[in-house]
């Protein structure tokens, strides 16, 4: 069972709970990669429960139809501690495949350092027509301008306050998730 002591942890979880897609929360500082959170629409898409999911490296989401190169590009974000969107087969519960539009975002706070990742289920015609439009480094230089719009207090935060914070990282999440889910678009206007 994972405590939520860091107040960084517990404001994450909180925008998880009020976030309308996938959200998951890794924590990049313990080697193993752990899983330390999902959200209701994770257990929804994925089929895996909590208690399936928790204290577990989510590679056990991808199988024979993962791409290497996919992983990579998340191994090295992991490494870097970068910001990445990045296309990839993952599996449910029941086995069957799905295109998944992966987003992990690193939010690092003194000694405290996790990945959010936002899992979006897309058409192979999505995941073409992005793949074209914007280099990755175009992809990491929007992701962090929106993620700089983040901004949580270095203290502990009472209740309420704790709750105005999520609400306003919920929506700069929805607005980072948006942005990636819709890059085609974004592309064809410029």
């Amino acid at each position: 069972m994972v405590h939520f002591t860091d107040p960084l942890l517990r404001i994450l979880r909180s925008t998880g709970d009020l976030f309308h897609d996938c959200l998951t929360i890794v924590d990049i500082n313990d080697p193993r990669q752990p899983c330390l959170y999902v959200n209701e629409q994770f257990t929804v898409q994925t089929g895996y429960s909590s208690n399936d999911t928790i204290g577990k490296n989510l590679s056990f989401l991808q199988g024979p139809l993962t791409s290497p190169d996919a992983t990579q590009i998340m191994k090295q974000a992991f490494t870097e501690k970068e910001a990445v969107c990045v296309d990839v087969i993952n599996y449910r519960q029941s086995q069957d495949p799905f295109l998944n539009r992966l987003v992990m975002l690193p939010l690092q706070r003194e000694q405290a350092g996790y990945y959010v990742g936002f899992q979006n289920a897309i058409s192979e015609s999505e995941s073409a027509n992005s793949q074209q439009t914007l280099s990755p480094d175009d992809i990491q230089h929007n992701l962090n301008d929106l993620l700089t719009q983040v901004t949580l207090k270095m203290s502990d935060p009472g209740i309420d306050e704790r709750l105005q914070i999520a609400h306003r990282l919920a929506h700069t999440f929805e607005r980072i998730n948006t942005f990636c889910l819709t890059l085609t678009s974004k592309a064809a206007a410029s």
